[in-house]
This record gives structure tokens, sequence and C-alpha cells, in this order.
């Protein structure tokens, strides 16, 4: 279940992406279903890509910078024959080698796959957000500017192919009838025709494969698909992308994302039974899991340090490169990191191992229960609340009793027998509750900013003299 306290529930939403609109399309929609400002989404996808988008409400935005970097995997078709500019079919096509692809067999295909498998050097597509000297390279390119990228490491861990399936499709280019000729291909015989003078349409075989990658964060599909082309001699370029999982998240935990539109219009309001997967079970499945005493949870709560995690080993902190299609800014790892949890299943922190003055401790890098007593027990904590109204109660009682003796004593009159008893009794508890109040700030985890407390003391220390001065005037 997932939490729902201040502005709204905090979890993770897993839309099935559909094709045509952005993933920033994705979180305004989700904005609206959710009823909530607090969304961000773990890795961007392409508007004609589909699949897995990871969504985070309210206080789960905090775990998407380690969601962006987990391994995805992608169910593809590349298609041999066609270069274009940006690597896959949104861009212009720039180039075909048919003769290539006649003389291609399926045997060289798979050797130049398993050759793009494991830990390999990819230079990402020219279109892609990464910034040059401040400047994303897509802006360069289309302002007319060539862009070459470095090649960065990534790591393919799988790239099978399905199906090999050779067919015919057009190709459509700017140019001149003069280099149509001297590329061989007549423009208006009978597999193409000459729409204007600049644009050529003609039927060029192609070699469509039916992939699958699985890869670490920040592997470009479509630079795959190029690299891929180049290394054949016949060019290439992604067709089709959907994204089926990230981390252990698949498409099994996808919602769709017109459904949830339609329940959202029909209520009339933000719906408040969203397919959530909660913050807890999502730390769970990111990080490894450390259970806390009372105690522990209560000062990673307020921020303070304690023993090391596991077998004390010290993580460099580091923070993984851009890679991603879009651009996506840099993430942070879970190497290191576990998710703490209190006695009662609430996610209070991640923590990170450290050394501090020689020795190791294991420190809050991410709260998520600021502020929290988790020392007191359930009862322990419905005593306390009962304790604290029964205290408004006589205090209010007594304030009014110590009024009514003062006025008495002003006017010269004397308490009787029956307006002693009560205020006794009061005085006793007051004291009773100022000093234990006193001893648990001083033995437990510090003032925890509770409004209730704070006036509580300050009325106890205003109401005791003021009830003394009743009994002691005879």
């Amino acid at each position: 279940m997932a939490k729902t306290k201040g502005d709204g529930p905090s979890g993770l939403v897993v839309i099935d992406k559909p094709e045509g609109i952005t993933s920033h399309d994705v979180v305004s929609k989700l904005r609206w279903i959710a009823g909530t400002r607090r969304v961000g989404h773990a890795g961007t996808l392409d508007p004609a890509a589909t699949g897995v988008l990871i969504l985070g409400l309210n206080k789960a935005t905090k775990l998407l910078t380690y969601l962006v970097g987990q391994d995805k995997t992608y169910q593809a078709t590349i298609q041999l024959g066609i270069s274009t500019e940006t690597d896959d079919a949104q861009g212009r096509q720039t180039g075909t080698c048919p003769e290539a692809v006649e003389a291609l067999t399926e045997q060289r295909i798979l050797e130049a796959v398993a050759s793009l498998t494991g830990d390999i050097m990819q230079v990402p597509s020219a279109v892609s957000a990464i910034k040059v000297n401040g400047v994303r390279s897509y802006t360069r390119v289309r302002s007319g500017e060539q862009v070459e990228l470095a090649a960065r490491p990534v790591r393919v861990n799988e790239f099978t192919v399905h199906s090999i399936q050779r067919t015919m499709t057009s190709w459509c280019v700017l140019v001149s009838q003069q280099e149509l000729a001297e590329a061989g291909i007549d423009a208006a015989g009978t597999h193409g025709e000459l729409s204007d003078p600049t644009t050529a349409i003609t039927s060029v075989p192609v070699i469509n494969c039916e992939v699958t990658v699985s890869c670490s964060s920040g592997t470009y599909i479509r630079a795959l698909a190029r690299d891929l082309g180049q290394m054949l001699g016949t060019g290439g370029h992604l067709i089709r992308l959907r994204r089926t999982r990230v981390g252990e998240t698949t498409l099994a935990d996808a919602a769709a994302l017109p459904e949830l539109l339609e329940r959202r219009q029909t209520a009339g309001q933000p719906l408040t039974d969203m397919p959530l997967l909660s913050l807890e079970e999502a730390a769970r499945r990111l990080f490894k899991v450390r259970e806390l005493s009372a105690q522990q949870a209560t000062d990673v709560s307020f921020g303070r340090r304690i023993s090391p995690n596991g077998d004390g080993t010290v993580t460099p902190r580091q923070a993984h490169a851009s890679t991603g299609d879009r651009g996506e800014k840099q993430h942070a790892t879970t190497e290191g990191v576990y998710a703490a949890f209190a006695p009662d299943g609430t996610l209070v922190a991640l923590l990170e191992n450290l050394k501090q003055r020689g020795s190791v401790v294991a420190a809050p890098t991410l709260v998520f229960e600021a502020g929290t007593d988790f020392s007191r027990s359930i009862g322990e904590a419905l005593m306390i609340a009962g304790l604290d109204w029964w205290f408004w109660v006589t205090a209010v009682l007594g304030s009014l009793s110590a009024a009514a003796a003062l006025v008495q004593y002003v006017r010269g009159y004397a308490p009787d027998d029956y307006s002693q008893g009560p205020v006794l009794l009061l005085e006793a508890y007051l004291v009773v509750y100022l000093i234990g109040s006193i001893i648990m700030q001083a033995v437990g985890p510090g003032p925890r900013g509770d409004w209730l407390e704070y006036y509580g003391y300050l009325l106890t220390a205003m109401v005791i003299p003021a009830g003394c001065v009743f009994l002691l005037v005879e």
C-alpha cells in the first residue's frame, strides 16, 4: 500500500508508454491523474518508442536517480540497407547500398552482432541531448554543424537476433536527377518515380532484423543499429523500439495510460487507487536491505550515524555519466547503498558506509521519515496521546481554578475544602507530568518539534505556581 501522508500517495507508477507522445507528456498526464505536481520519470523514451516508463510520485521521486542507472531490456527492429541522419526512422534518409544488402548473408549478420556484445566503446548519436560546450548536440546538428561525440564505454549483456527478413522498402532522399543517375538508380523507371526536381522515391532491398537487447544504462539502441550497418557495409537504422524491462520492473508491472485517463475522466477527481508500487517495495527491489532496531531507526531519522552496514566496506561515491537515449542527467549508483527499515516496516532512509575519525559508520544520505521517534511502541504512543489529551483538560480546569483562587485572594476570601482537594490533585499531576517530560527529553532523542509538548511544558510551568498560591492562601 503506497503511503498517503502529506501531499498525496507516494510510490512508483509503471506506464506502458504509447507511441507518439513524449515522456514529459506522460508526466503531465499523470499529474492530472494523481492530483499532484511532484511527478518525475526515470529514463526518457523517444516519442516513437514504447514500453516501460517508470514515474515517481511525491516522496518516491527521490528514488528516480537510482532507477535511471538500472540495466534495461529492449525489443527492436533494425533495418539494414538504409542510413538516416538520426540513426532512426524519424531522420532524413542519407544513403542506401542495394548491392551490399543483396550479398549479405545471415552468418555475417550474426557474427557482427556477436562483436557488438559485451563491453564495447560506443559513439552516441549526433542528435542526442548530450551537451557539447554547453549546447545540446541535436541543436548543433539542426543548425548545420558537424558534431563528433566521443566514444564511451557501455555493456551489452544480450544481443539476440530472433528473425532476419528480406524485403523491399521505399527510399526517399533529396537529390538531383544527375546524382540519381550516378548512383545507378532509375527514378523514372518501374521501381520509382520523380515527384519533383530534387525528391526521388524508389524501392530498395533491405533486411529487417528482430532483436532483443539487454544493456547497461546509457546504451544507445539506435547507435547499435548504426554500428551494425556500418560494420556490414550496408548502412542501418532503428525502425522500432520497445522497452520491456528496467531493473526488475517489466511490462507485466505496467499500466495502460489510456485506461488511467479514462478512469480519471469518469471519476471527475484525482484517482486514489492507482496501481502504485509502494516506496518500501521499490526500495527493497533496488537496494540491499537493513532492518533497524527502534533506537537505530530513531537515530537515523534524526540524521545520526549508526554502526556500519554489512561487513563495513566503504564504497566510493560515484555517479555514472549521462548516456541515455535522450541524454538524461547524471544518476546515482545503488552500489553500497542500503535501504533502512524501522521495525514497523517504514522506509526510514538510505544508508552508506563512510569513514569518520578512523572508524567506519553508516550515515543517512537520504531520509524519508525525518524527525520521527520509532523508539515508542504503538501502545506507548497511544498512552502519550491520551496523557496529552488529559493534560489539556486538567490544565484548562486548573488554570480556571487558579484564576478563581487569585480572585478569591484579592477579594480577601480563603479557599474552602471543596476547592483545595481538586487543585491539589491537579498540581500533583502537573508536577509528575513535568518531571516525566524532562526525563523523557533527557534520555530520549531530543526535542521533536511537537508544538503540543512545547506549550504543554510552558502551561505546566505557569499553572503550578498559580495553584501553589491557591493552596497556600488561608
